[in-house]
């Protein structure tokens, strides 16, 4: 009862709503062994959650060109905080490779300011 009380507090509890946005976190096992290499990213979203199988699983309208699954468990799933029309997250999103290239943006214009 004790282990019991301790993992309890430590449980996140999130419910979804057909219609809510969520990014997905995709395990090694959801990728094919060609498509897996330790730095892709493993975080694709905003998804949207069509059906409600339970409190703890999902269906989500994946897009086409991922092929896993569209059944998550809760534990993979995490609220998407912002509109979902807004693509200018800060977060990767695998999707699109390389939508997110501020850092480099920022490079090389400092590499531009600051020839020698």
């Amino acid at each position: 009862m004790k282990y019991k009380a301790v993992a309890d507090r430590m449980r996140r509890h999130v419910e979804f709503e057909v219609g809510d946005f969520v990014w997905v976190v995709l395990t090694k096992d959801r990728f094919s062994a060609r498509d897996y290499h330790k730095l892709a990213a493993r975080k694709i979203g905003p998804v949207e959650v069509i059906e409600k199988i339970n409190s703890n699983a999902y269906r989500l309208k994946l897009p086409s060109h991922i092929r896993t699954a569209d059944v998550f468990n809760v534990t993979h799933l995490v609220p998407y905080t912002g509109d979902s029309s807004d693509d200018d997250d800060s977060r990767v999103n695998s999707l699109h490779p390389r939508e997110n290239d501020a850092t480099e943006d920022l490079t090389s214009r400092y590499l531009e300011e600051n020839r020698f």
